[in-house]
């Protein structure tokens, strides 16, 4: 079959009508972040970095402070504190309990709505998590848990099969959430002062999760990858990931932390080689040791960048731009647990 100019016309036309169509259903995505600045738990802030323009580049502003907006929702959890997990899978934002065998709470940013899932995964004070989304259509929380117990294995966990969820709670929560165990033992040791998975990595897609770990006395036992569809696991070798959590704050010559005491910090990705970078700490003239209780004496910033490879293959910062700035009021004495998603 031929096409002739008749032909790539018309299918260009059509290209112009049905592009916009699909763009129009793209949902615009938000930086969300989840900090404890309140004495009963987390509030989740909803923000646009783009609610004002693309922001300046950082050379020609001004600092520019302002008040979060209110909160989307606040999590008044006793025992979701700063030590818990908050995961996004999708267009929800997971909350586990630090304490054994208590709560995961789920809220979907996109309607509002909430959903309880009764019984984390036991021994949650001595997990590495790791997220996988969108795996084979349906999307799944994965947590590797350390075993309390000699000789133990240590378990893998997942709650899959995350509901859309209304603003009144509505959804097919009754058979969907709910953690559960796989039955097959981990190729790994994970006990407490004897194994830990130190580092990971999920391909895009979901597909596959790589995890390294580590054993007794902290020697590496080498990278594992487990794949989600088959659910049977690969030895890749005794290398490990070149790379470990918490990172380190800095690409390239270039540093991204401001310059200000750095309280907590996360970096997220933000798609098509940008990246924000958000870091909260004390204001410009505030000693740290002062800036407990209110008097707006911290500050959150987010900052926009990109990240390229220059003519000779070296990673380079471009395009750096300070979005915006938002004053807080500090109630821990020791600082704040954040985190960013951008959803």
């Amino acid at each position: 079959m031929q096409f002739n100019a008749t032909d790539a016309a018309a299918v260009m036309a059509a290209a112009q009508i049905l592009w916009p169509r699909h763009d129009a259903q793209r949902r615009r995505r938000h930086l969300y972040i989840a900090v404890d600045d309140w004495r009963k738990r987390f509030s989740v802030y909803k923000l646009d970095l783009f609610e004002d323009g693309y922001p300046e580049p950082q050379a020609n502003q001004q600092t520019r402070h302002r008040r979060l907006p209110s909160p989307t929702i606040r999590l008044e959890f006793s025992d979701i504190d700063k030590s818990a997990p908050l995961v996004a899978i999708g267009s929800k934002i997971v909350a586990c309990s630090s304490r054994k065998d208590g709560l995961t709470v789920i809220y979907d940013v996109d309607t509002g709505g909430q959903a309880i899932a009764h019984c984390s995964p036991k021994n949650v004070l001595h997990r590495e998590w790791c997220q996988a989304a969108m795996v084979a259509g349906r999307d799944t929380l994965y947590a590797f848990v350390c075993s309390l117990y000699h000789h133990g294995t240590g378990e893998l966990h997942f709650l899959e099969g995350v509901p859309d969820l209304d603003s009144n709670g509505g959804g097919d929560t009754t058979k969907l959430l709910s953690w559960r165990t796989s039955p097959l033992p981990l190729p790994f040791k994970l006990e407490t002062g004897y194994g830990r998975v130190s580092r990971y990595a999920v391909h895009p897609g979901g597909k596959t999760i790589s995890v390294s770990v580590l054993g007794e006395h902290n020697l590496p036992l080498g990278t594992y990858s487990y794949d989600t569809e088959s659910h049977e696991w690969t030895h890749q070798g005794a290398w490990m990931l070149p790379f470990h959590w918490p990172p380190i704050w800095k690409l390239c010559d270039d540093s991204l932390v401001s310059g200000l005491t750095c309280l907590s910090a996360k970096l997220v990705s933000v798609g098509g080689g940008y990246f924000c970078f958000v870091e909260i700490g004390p204001r410009q003239g505030v000693d740290m040791r002062c800036c407990v209780g209110d008097g707006d004496k911290c500050e959150l910033r987010v900052t926009t960048f990109r990240a390229r490879y220059g003519k000779n293959g070296q990673l380079q910062i471009t395009d750096r731009r300070l979005a915006h700035s938002y004053v807080l009021s500090r109630y821990e004495k020791m600082g704040y647990a954040i985190k960013a998603f951008w959803m």
